[in-house]
């Protein structure tokens, strides 16, 4: 009996560090998709952005 207890407590121990580490996967994914948001962001608004001008489409007489 003892023996059965020891390895399901084996088997538990097992179960929460794979959870730990896929929560600590999933949180370093969420903070990299942040900042690559926010690097994105910043790159876009920092642009001059759309700066109208003349265009000449026909050159006629």
């Amino acid at each position: 009996m003892l023996a059965l207890q020891s390895q399901q407590l084996s088997d538990l121990v097992a179960v929460v560090a794979a959870k730990s580490r896929a929560d600590a996967l999933e949180q370093s994914r969420i903070t990299a998709t942040e900042s690559q948001g926010r690097e994105q962001y910043r790159r876009f608004s920092t642009r001059s952005g759309y700066q109208p001008g003349n265009v000449t489409m026909f050159h006629g007489n």
